[in-house]
This record gives C-alpha cells, structure tokens and sequence, in this order.
C-alpha cells in the first residue's frame, strides 16, 4: 500500500470511526456548506481543487452566468495550463441560461455535452491528481447562488483510482457522457434558446403568492403614491419622502413601482440583510415570480431587470427606478 492510500485510510477512520485519530485533513471526507461569515464556501473548495487537478470533470444540471462568472478565471487558468476538463449538463427544465452554455463553448480545454434522454439533475464534481480521486457530490449546481450563498449540503471524499466508490461514479458518469450531444452553437440558438425564453415568460406568468393579492397600502403609502403620481404628471425627475421608522417605506417603494411599472430598476441600500428584505417586500407586493436579483459582495445577479444593490457608501436607502426618477427614502 502506498504511502498515500495509507494518508486516505487514516483520514476515512477519522472522519468515519473515531474523530480523535490523527491524520491529514485535507484527505478527509467532508461536508462543504456555505457560510458567508466565515468564508468558507462550495466555491472556495472548488477552486482549491481546480488549482491542483490534472483534469476534472463536471456533471451540473444547472449553469447560470452567474455561476460562470465565479469560475471563469479558473477555468481560463486550466486552459492556459492545458488542463482538460468534461462539463456534462442538461435541458431538463429549460433552466439553464442560453449565454452560460455559450460562455463554456468558449474554452478550449473544455468538451462539453448536453443529456437529453431523461430527467437529469445531478451535482457532481471530479478531480484527478495523480494516482488519487477527489468527488465533490451534493446539492450545488453551478450557480452563484449554491456556489457561495445558498443554504448548501455536499460530501467531498477522497479516493485511490482503483477504489470502488469512484469507479462506480466514473462508469456512471461515461455512460451518461456517451448518450449525451456535444453543445453546439446551432443547438443552443435553434433548439434550446427558443423554448427557454417561452419558458421564461410562462414562469413570470405563473400564479402569485397570496400575499401578493392580500397586501393593501396604508393611508401614508395611498398618500406617497398620488403625490408620486402627481409629481411625474408635472415632469418631475425627482421626490422625497420622510416617514418615520416601521411605517412602511419600502412597501410604500414597491407600491410606486408597481404603479410606475418600469422596464428595470434599481434599489440601493447600506446593508445586505436589509438588501434581502427589500427584495422580498417587492415581492410581496409585485409577485413572486418578480425577475429580481441582488447585487453585493456575494451575489452579482446583473440580467435581472429589478436590482437590488448593497451601496456601502450610501447610508440611506434609494430606490431609482428606470433611472429616470428617484426617491430617497430617509
């Protein structure tokens, strides 16, 4: 036995017999979850293990721009370095967005295949290095969301080439690579893209939550809006409101919205849990399938149509939206 299966065999007691052995961390198998206070994320453990592979590969239901975007330079870093690399995905659900697809055709060293042959919706991420295996299996598609923030459970096991986990994977893996079809330009714009965006309208066309049909404005909010409404009859770029705390300035924000309906917005705010809030408040009022996203130091969801930003030199709230008015929100 090598001195290195010896290392693997040593971290498996650890973290499956008995925690107090001695042995090498890394090599131990280990749940990988998000958390944002810390910094230990999904993303981190990927790029740690994408620095040192001789080749990966990657088996993803789900692809966004978001998620290419947090992975983008380390993939053009393996290109450079010309290491290989296997991105299996799907259409299952017609989620994943037609431009992130493109954005991985652009790599080199990358081949990548499209399953169509039934429900697909696995998580999967391979390295090989050397004589070893490390397989990274959970919950995390390739998304900024599961990569850095979302609530996320995986396993990271580390293996000898011949164990028989890792085989069972590998072959698993082949026989789904050779019934899929390599991504092509011509499959993404004249098959895929068309039913994705058809696709897209229905999912903003499905029913709101009951809180949406419930929520009525206060007096202050009735009040806010017709002077708003006013306002922008006389030509006015723009307003501002003082309220006192708790009386419902950004339901008061979401209601103008919805009244102005404008193509896009942007709401800006000093803190990212108040960022989030926003966010939902607006759904609340606009409807859950509201095409939101937020922008801060761990999301950076620029293709949504209503923004909502963390400003850490604002410390006020401001709401802008179509960027022809503005409200400033004490």
């Amino acid at each position: 036995m090598t001195n290195l299966a010896l290392e693997i065999q040593n971290a498996a007691n650890t973290a499956l017999i008995d925690r107090f052995m001695n042995s090498q961390e890394s090599l131990r198998p280990k749940l990988l979850y998000n958390d944002t206070h810390t910094g230990n994320t999904v993303l981190a453990e990927l790029e740690h293990e994408l620095q040192y592979c001789d080749s990966f590969w990657f088996s993803v239901a789900f692809v966004t721009k978001s998620g290419m975007i947090d992975l983008k330079n380390a993939l053009a870093e393996l290109e450079k370095r010309n290491i290989k690399g296997r991105i299996l995905t799907t259409d299952y659900l017609t989620f994943n967005e037609p431009d992130a697809l493109r954005e991985l055709m652009k790599f080199g060293n990358l081949e990548v295949r499209v399953y169509t042959a039934e429900d697909f919706h696995t998580k999967g991420y391979m390295f090989t290095r050397g004589d070893s295996r490390t397989f990274i299996v959970g919950s995390s598609n390739m998304t900024q969301n599961a990569l850095k923030a979302n609530k996320e459970w995986n396993l990271k096991v580390t293996s000898m080439e011949q164990g028989e986990l890792i085989g069972d994977v590998e072959a698993e893996f082949l026989h789904m690579w050779e019934q899929a079809e390599i991504l092509t330009e011509e499959w993404i714009s004249e098959e895929y893209e068309p039913l994705y965006r058809e696709r897209k309208k229905q999912r903003k066309a499905k029913v709101q939550r009951l809180k949406s049909y419930t929520l009525k404005p206060n007096f202050m909010q009735i009040e806010a809006t017709k002077s708003l409404t006013r306002l922008r009859e006389a030509k006015q770029r723009r307003a501002l409101l003082i309220s006192a705390t708790g009386t419902g300035k950004t339901y008061l924000s979401a209601f103008d919205v919805r009244n102005f309906a404008p193509k896009k917005m942007l709401f800006l705010v000093h803190r990212e849990q108040i960022l989030k809030q926003a966010m939902e408040s607006f759904k609340d009022v606009l409807g859950h399938e509201l095409d939101a996203g937020l922008l801060s130091g761990t999301h950076h969801d620029y293709d949504a149509d209503y923004c909502f930003q963390q400003c850490k030199r604002c410390q006020k709230r401001v709401l802008c939206a179509d960027m022809s008015h503005s409200i400033l929100i004490t």
